[in-house]
């Protein structure tokens, strides 16, 4: 498992062997996560999905996009 820098797992996920999280990425509470996600991802579900993206301006976040 890769987990990205600044990365927020939230409770009770479930992070499958060889999954892969990029930077910068969030994961809801209770998703089951397998595969490979890219930066800036919003993650959701079981199977974990995107189901948004992040825009950063510094170390705040700038927009979100669902």
């Amino acid at each position: 498992v890769k987990v990205g820098k600044n990365c927020f797992i939230s409770p009770q996920v479930m992070i499958a062997p060889g999954t892969k999280i990029g930077n910068s990425c969030f994961v809801t509470a209770q998703s089951y996560v397998e595969g490979s996600f890219p930066d800036f991802s919003i993650i959701s579900g079981n199977p974990g999905k995107i189901i948004g993206k992040t825009e950063f301006d510094g170390n705040k976040i700038k927009k979100v996009f669902f």
